[in-house]
């Protein structure tokens, strides 16, 4: 759940400027395919421009990148050589094919992950060095250190430097960043402390009060979960209840967690079942477990409410559904104090 809100968060944020530089050559077909995302006949029109001195290096790394977005990094590499072999100080190549090593270096045998990641770190390096006010670059090398292991070169003090240059270059995007590193290393307290500045600075960014609403909901912290997902949820009439640029998964989101905030904590018991009836009516889940936790909860609220054959019909419903050991525990729980009216 929060790595996926913040993988949304950090996506929102992103300003993708290394996907799209100028054009420098005539390679109109290929860019009309790639637009329409067709990734084999961009391919195929990008392979006919590398005949020509012109268009050759912008064929090449174009290639390379349609390769990567379409899941074929062995291919997406060797294009993406032969552009930084022709023009080694094109940024835009650096980054592309450190992804592309990347991805090789977390699928390779241990005998040839190291020397992939190793280039990876290289060629993030120069990414940054080429477009030290890129923000995507940086974002690239920050979770390069995040992730790899000390042996191939991760650092998290690395790391930490590339998320304060970006907080230097853009304020909101840097605290996404903070908060990634340290969720990563499990520092809840300065996970929460960064959502703090960074709403205190930037209140209507949505998918942060989010974010440190679960982390609040995770630490038992319910009123302060509940009041944070309040914000973002819908309201009675179907709109958010606040002046916040709200995208859809995370008002959704929030009126589910609502919910289940005020069933886990027992707390605003009435507002959390029009929240819950709310998100099942929307019938928008993102797993299908989802669905069935969301009946579960409206179950303990009707029961919290003194609504017996109601909170029966939504368990009974849950019954019915997708579950897991942690799900199938609570059900049976329920179900045991419901058997025993």
């Amino acid at each position: 759940m929060i790595s996926r809100i913040l993988a949304v968060l950090f996506i929102m944020l992103c300003l993708h400027s290394l996907m799209a530089p100028q054009v420098s050559a005539d390679i109109s077909a290929g860019l009309r395919a790639h637009a329409e995302r067709n990734w084999p006949l961009a391919i195929a029109e990008f392979q006919k421009d590398t005949t020509a001195d012109a268009t050759r290096f912008e064929a090449n790394w174009r290639i390379g990148v349609t390769y990567f977005i379409s899941g074929d990094s062995d291919n997406a590499v060797k294009y993406l050589q032969w552009a930084v072999a022709e023009n080694d100080g094109h940024a835009a190549s650096q980054f592309w094919i450190a992804r592309a090593y990347g991805d090789l270096a977390e699928r390779a045998s241990v005998f040839s992950a190291a020397s992939l990641a190793k280039a990876s770190k290289r060629a993030f390096e120069n990414a940054v060095r080429l477009a030290p006010e890129n923000l995507d670059a940086r974002s690239g090398l920050m979770l390069f250190h995040l992730k790899a292991p000390g042996i191939v070169g991760g650092r998290t003090s690395r790391a930490l430097e590339q998320a304060y240059a970006i907080k230097e270059r853009d304020r909101e995007r840097g605290y996404v960043s903070l908060a990634i590193i340290y969720r990563t290393t499990g520092d809840r307290a300065k996970e929460i402390a960064v959502y703090d500045d960074m709403l205190t600075e930037f209140p209507e960014n949505s998918a942060g009060r989010l974010q440190r609403g679960d982390l609040h909901r995770e630490n038992g912290d319910f009123e302060a979960a509940y009041k944070d997902f309040q914000t973002v949820a819908f309201d009675e009439q179907g709109t958010s209840s606040g002046n916040f640029r709200v995208r859809l998964e995370p008002t959704i989101m929030a009126t589910y967690l609502l919910g289940a905030t005020a069933s886990a904590g027992k707390i605003h018991i009435q507002e959390g079942i029009k929240a819950l009836c709310k998100f099942l009516a929307l019938g928008v889940f993102d797993t299908p477990l989802r669905k069935t936790y969301s009946q579960y909860h409206l179950a303990s609220l009707l029961f919290a409410d003194g609504s017996i054959s109601q909170a029966r019909a939504f368990l009974n419903a849950a019954l019915e559904g997708p579950s897991d050991k942690a799900l199938q525990k609570l059900i049976k729980r329920l179900g045991k104090t419901l058997a025993a009216l």
